[in-house]
C-alpha cells in the first residue's frame, strides 16, 4: 500500500508525536482538585409560559402552531420587532406548572423543543 506524500507527512507527525511522549520522563501526577458542587436553577414554580418556537417568518410560525395544534397544545403568535426586522415568537397561554410539565412530555414525546418561563 502506498500513501501520499500530505499523508505521509501527517503520519510522521502523529508517530513523532507519539514516540515523544512515550520517551518523556514521567512528571509528578496533577493534584487533585477539591470537588465542587455544582448549583441546579430552581424550577420555575408558579404560573409559567412555554416558549415554542421563533421564526423570522410568519408563515413558518402559522405552520408551527398548526403543528401544535394538532398535538393538542393551545398556542398564540407574539409579533415583536429586533433590530427593525419582526419575529415571530409561538408561547403558550399562562399555565400553571404542573401542566406545562405535562405539555413539555407530550412534546418532548413529539420532538418538539420548548421552553418553561415564570410570568409576571
Amino acid at each position: 500500500m502506498t500513501m501520499s506524500k500530505p499523508l505521509l507527512w501527517l503520519a510522521a507527525l502523529l508517530l513523532s508525536g507519539l514516540a515523544t511522549a512515550q520517551t518523556a520522563t514521567p512528571s509528578k501526577p496533577p493534584a487533585e482538585k477539591p470537588a465542587t458542587t455544582a448549583t441546579v436553577p430552581a424550577a420555575p414554580v408558579g404560573r409559567v409560559v412555554l416558549r415554542l418556537g421563533s421564526f423570522n417568518n410568519q408563515n413558518l410560525a402559522e405552520r408551527h402552531l398548526a403543528e401544535l395544534a394538532m398535538l393538542g397544545v393551545q398556542a398564540q403568535i407574539d409579533n415583536i420587532i429586533v433590530q427593525e426586522a419582526p419575529i415571530y415568537r409561538v408561547r403558550s397561554a399562562v399555565m400553571e406548572r404542573s401542566e406545562a410539565l405535562r405539555i413539555q412530555e407530550l412534546l418532548r414525546a413529539n420532538g418538539v423543543s420548548s421552553y418553561m418561563t415564570l410570568t409576571e
